[in-house]
């Protein structure tokens, strides 16, 4: 598998944050509890964020030290291997307390990174 550029990594992460943000703005818990679809869309953007997380360098992470890396790692892996007990309260908790901030904070490298036309290559 061909090792992607840690740029487009930051991309990554921060484009699925502005993605669940998108899905969930306006939304309570309970709609989106009610909503699959919703439900299914943010939780693949979440392990975007924690796949795309394990392959930053420390380095990279310690720049964003405001992130909580290990969480982000540790909840895909949840959604990933453990599917069957991912908490729905932890997941809006997440949404509420964790996916802003993120997205704030890589906010304005990733959109340097997306002016300069680098997103999606490597």
């Amino acid at each position: 598998m061909p090792t992607r550029d840690v740029n487009l990594r930051i991309f990554d992460v921060w484009h699925a944050a502005c993605r669940i943000l998108e899905y969930t703005a306006d939304i309570d818990k309970e709609t989106l509890r009610n909503s699959p679809m919703r439900t299914d869309a943010v939780l693949h953007n979440m392990e975007i964020i924690g796949e795309a997380a394990k392959h930053l360098p420390p380095e990279i992470q310690a720049q964003y030290a405001s992130v909580d890396w290990a969480n982000a790692r540790a909840m895909r892996n949840v959604l990933a291997h453990g599917y069957d007990a991912v908490s729905f309260e932890i997941l809006w908790r997440t949404l509420q307390q964790d996916i802003p901030p993120l997205e704030a904070d890589l906010r304005e490298d990733a959109k340097h990174f997306e002016e300069q036309g680098r997103w999606g290559k490597d």
